[in-house]
């Protein structure tokens, strides 16, 4: 422990503790710097009056001193600040909760977002007894107190009305405590723990009246003074504050740090631990409260861990519409299909756009100039060919081929040139471009399905460089059916084509002579991968009434490549192997099939064989057979009422149906 003993025996005037009510109840928050959030002490120059509103609390009512309903509203810091570097330091992060002295030359703000200072404050609605002593813990895996700073902390309340002293005005902030001792954790450089011992010895608090707030949504306290309704004893303490009184209930009291000059207070100062994780939180409780007699004030304490910092994932490239543009196998595999409304594909359907855009939303976040520049590299993830890719641009910006690779590299780029960031926190929708040059073939994504892969995304600032994730934040009608919900994705490139369904194979292993084939034939130049839907039960399952052996679907299972103008045959047993089913028993089998090659040069036949002999089965065909009308016949066969009152309608030029 590190006591400060100048602070430990002080006079024992007022020293008892005062009544405590059975059902007293106290609160801590974490609150300011958000829009109808009001901030807390902060310095001032040349003035006492530290620019607060009254009452400062949380409230749902009406007017301008009134604040938005909320809990403690804690501060949240940006995961690449606290990014383990390895050097075997504790290189923390020091967060100013006054707000604008985090930044180079100080503002209003904290950097990368529009929020101000904010305080941590405590009320009770009981008296707090003088020289009492209250244990504040901080815990939690993001960090702890500013150790440069903790020590010196104080209590602090505000004035609203300063009687007949002459020394304050209102809305000035007086001393009522000091912190006497505190825990320093060395090995995370953080102050985990802090003792604040009251103190109303001083005979400048004698004839004051203190603000009172309940931090509370449902506060009847805390009005600003000489408005309607403003009433001694509900909004401000009734009574002149008499020198070693204890506290008025429902005084709110700031933990604050003292600033250069008499009667100015600054925030805390907290420190953000390096290798904390998305998630981790500093948290804090009035743990214990005692009288000068060691006895424990329990209805003083908190009893929850309130929320003070969080580390979050603030800044990030986001992905909020990934280019899922489909190859068009029926135009020679040369250009795309536009069946996706959000997926430009351009008016010769040339390109693939995906929409890109910054975010930055922690409150400690990245302070962005629109010269601030970036930079990234592209590739397919699995090498698939980039043979028919004509060009790669970034809100206009050209990506160059890394020499001796199929790598693009976007070269360190000013953001407002890309259009990424324009200043005054304008995030734009960036568009990020593949175009194919129409003549050679484009390949499909294959294997991973993240596909077109942005990685390597280095932002260089005025504060440092910081490693951007990119993240996958698709919404709404962006979201489709090849949507692919991994971050770094920004373009995926399926492929449509011939789509067939053989209604019944088997895979039979108990005996010998059954068997099934499949063979497929692929008139098409370019090879075609062969996918499959299976929907398989064990055999004899009949109407499905085993009940646990209900039938199940296999979903996007790849069987094979049919070579270009070739062809490709399984047998049923193969294909159940590749469906991973339990060869140990016999299944039937029933598959839809997409050929990875135009609908009309694909054609495909199966067989089923039993120890007598072998018959084809049925293979239906997708045909997206949507054409012709309805022919309406109507009659009349009653008087009165709705006429005609019966009509059929029969299907001339067209049977509708999907699969022939």
């Amino acid at each position: 422990m590190n006591l400060n003993k100048g602070l430990v025996a002080l006079a024992v005037t007022g020293a008892l503790a005062s009544p405590i009510a059975a059902n007293a109840a106290a609160t801590l928050v974490t609150y300011g710097g958000k829009s109808g959030i009001q901030t807390g002490p902060q310095a001032s120059t040349g003035t006492f009056d530290n620019g607060v509103v009254y009452g400062i609390r949380y409230s749902t009512g009406s007017g301008t001193s009134l604040v938005v309903t909320g809990a403690s509203d804690h501060v949240t810091i940006d995961k690449i600040y606290v990014k383990d570097d390895n050097d075997g330091k504790k290189e923390n992060l020091v967060v100013d909760y006054d707000a604008g002295e985090n930044n180079t030359p100080a503002g209003t703000d904290f950097p990368g977002s529009v929020r101000t200072d904010v305080s941590i404050a405590y009320t009770a609605d009981v008296t707090v007894p003088n020289e009492g002593t209250f244990t504040i813990q901080f815990s939690g895996a993001a960090g702890g107190l500013d150790p440069a700073t903790a020590p010196n902390l104080v209590f602090v309340a505000q004035v609203a009305d300063p009687g007949t002293t002459g020394t304050y005005v209102a809305g000035d902030f007086v001393t009522i405590g000091s912190v006497i001792d505190y825990n320093l954790n060395a090995e995370r450089n953080v102050v985990d723990s802090i003792t604040v011992q009251v103190d109303t010895n001083r005979p400048e608090l004698a004839g004051l009246h203190f603000v009172l707030a309940d931090n509370s949504e449902v506060s009847t306290h805390g009005v600003v003074p000489s408005t309607p309704g403003w009433i001694a004893g509900e909004d401000y303490s009734k009574d002149p504050f008499q020198q070693a009184d204890a506290i008025p209930a429902h005084t709110q009291i700031f933990l604050a740090s003292p600033g250069v000059n008499d009667g100015e207070y600054n925030p805390v100062k907290v420190s953000a631990e390096e290798g904390s994780q998305v998630g981790d939180f500093i948290r804090a409780e009035v743990t214990e409260v005692k009288n000068t007699s060691g006895i424990v004030l329990n209805a003083l304490a908190n009893n929850e861990q309130v929320a003070v910092a969080e580390i979050v994932d603030g800044f990030a490239l986001n992905v909020i519409d990934q280019a899922t543009t489909t190859i068009n196998v029926e135009a020679d595999r040369l250009s795309f299909i536009h069946d996706d409304a959000a997926d430009e594909v351009g008016v010769n359907n040339l390109t693939s756009t995906a929409l890109l855009q910054l975010q930055n939303k922690a409150d400690y976040g990245v302070e962005l100039s629109p010269t601030d520049t970036l930079s990234m590299d592209f590739a397919r993830k699995d090498g698939e060919s980039i043979k028919g890719v004509k060009s790669i641009t970034l809100g206009g910006t050209g990506l160059s081929k890394a020499s001796g690779s199929d790598d693009f590299d976007l070269a360190s780029t000013a953001l407002n040139t890309l259009g990424l960031y324009t200043g005054s926190y304008n995030y734009n929708v960036t568009p990020f471009v593949i175009e194919v040059d129409g003549k050679n073939f484009l390949e499909q994504n294959k294997e991973n399905p993240s596909d077109w892969v942005a990685s390597g995304v280095e932002l260089k600032t005025s504060a440092g460089d910081f490693d951007v994730p990119v993240v996958y934040a698709e919404t709404g009608t962006y979201v489709d059916g090849n949507s692919v919900a991994e971050n770094g994705a920004t373009h995926v490139w399926p492929v449509n084509g011939a789509q067939f369904k053989i209604p019944y194979i088997y895979s039979i292993n108990t005996t010998t002579g059954y068997g099934s084939t499949v063979k497929i034939v692929n008139e098409f130049a370019q090879e075609g991968d062969v996918f499959v839907d299976a929907v398989v039960a064990p055999a004899g399952l009949g109407q499905g009434v085993l009940k646990d052996e209900q039938p199940r679907t296999i979903k996007n299972v790849l069987l094979g490549t049919v070579p270009g103008e070739g062809h490709f045959t399984q047998t049923g047993d193969q294909i159940a192997e590749l469906l991973e089913l339990d060869m140990a028993m016999n299944w039937h089998i029933e598959l839809t099939y997409l050929v990875n090659a135009p609908q009309n040069k694909v054609h495909a036949a199966a067989q089923n064989k039993d120890p007598v002999g072998r018959a084809d089965t049925p293979v239906l065909y997708k045909t997206n057979n949507t054409g012709g009308t309805i022919k309406l016949s109507c009659t009349d066969a009653t008087t009165g009422g709705v006429s005609p009152d019966t009509c059929e309608g029969t299907l001339v030029g067209g049977d509708k149906r999907q699969w022939q």
